[in-house]
Parts: structure tokens; sequence; C-alpha cells
């Protein structure tokens, strides 16, 4: 895939307690390799110095809008549960351990890694051109970023088994979506041989 013999980050989207914790607030489909990939995939990136961006979602300015009326159990008592300070803003466990001191945290309070952050100022002055996809959840912040990343002429790669959704379906029609008009997806193995076949 010549795309990766641009400049690439990776992006890892939202891997939270609240999301992909032992005790998720949103049922999230649990593929069974999931975890394992993305720490394969973390450990491709870095061996070849490329930039690692991870997203944390939050809901701090998400009080009496259009969100709490479509999610009202991300509320209690009109304030909502998944905020900085509490334990669903996490990154889960097993992933923690893979965080280096620079790589880079986005922290969001809408779908988009793009919206209302410095997300494209930090890629503009790195030069990246191409954002490789990970994380949670496939048809709502991932598919949102990469809809964005589409429209600021980046190349957007999703890999494919290192994504999960609310359901089978959800993901596939995702999958589906992304590779028809915003990006490429791929699944992890192409993506290892790539760049093993890219590699200067």
């Amino acid at each position: 895939m010549e795309h990766l013999n641009n400049k690439s980050a990776l992006i890892i989207v939202d891997m939270q307690n609240f999301f992909y914790g032992k005790e998720p607030c949103i049922p999230i489909v649990k593929y069974k390799n999931l975890i394992d990939n993305i720490i394969h995939l973390i450990e491709l990136v870095r061996n070849r110095n490329i930039p690692i961006i991870w997203t944390r979602a939050h809901h701090e300015n998400l009080g009496d809008t259009i969100y709490q009326e479509l999610n009202p159990y991300h509320f209690k008592n009109g304030e909502p549960i998944f905020t900085k300070k509490s334990v669903h803003f996490d990154i889960i466990d097993e992933l923690r351990i893979y965080i280096n001191k620079e790589d880079i945290f986005i922290d969001k309070d809408k779908y988009s890694a793009f919206y209302n952050t410095n997300l494209n100022t930090i890629l503009r002055e790195k030069e990246i051109k191409t954002l490789i996809f990970t994380g949670v959840t496939t048809n709502i912040c991932v598919e949102s970023t990469i809809r964005d990343a589409f429209e600021y002429d980046y190349s957007p790669i999703l890999i494919s088994d290192c994504t999960s959704s609310l359901n089978e379906k959800f993901e596939q029609f995702s999958i589906d979506i992304i590779k028809a008009v915003f990006g490429f997806v791929i699944s992890l193995q192409e993506f290892e041989k790539n760049l093993n076949e890219n590699q200067p």
C-alpha cells in the first residue's frame, strides 16, 4: 500500500473503561483477540517510530444537549457520569502499560477527535499524511474521526480486526461505508505485510 510510504500516525480511539473496561457503560462486542491485536499493532508502529495518538472521550460539556436526551443513562441527577475525574475516563488496564511518554493525548467531548481539538494542528506540524485507526466504536467515534480525516485530506486506514462496535451488524456496515468512500480497510496481517514490504 503506497500510502504507508507517507509519514504516518496511529490513532487509538477511546480505548477507555467507559467503553471497554471490566464494567463498561456501553455494550460493545468484545472480540476475543481485539486487545492482543491492538497490542501487536502498537508494537509494530513503535518499531518503526510511527507516533501514537490516544483519544479520550468524556461528557463534561454534554449536559442539557441532544446527547443527554438520546443517552439519559449516561447521566445521574442531570450530571454526566463520564467525566475526566471518573474511572471511566482512564485507558483500559491492558493497554495503559503500553503508553509511552512521547505519546500524544487528544481529549474530546464529541464523536470526532478533530472537533474542537488541536489534532489537526499537531498532525500538520508533524507533516503526517496517513492515519492508521484502531479502537471503539467503529460506527461512531472511529468512523466520525475517519470522515473528518478524509475531509482534511489525510489518508485514513482502518485496521478491521483492531476495532469493535455495538454489534456485528453496525461493525460491518461502518466498515463498508469507510471502504466505499472515506478510506482504506485492511486486516492487521495485511498491515504488517505492507509495513514489511515498505520498510526502507
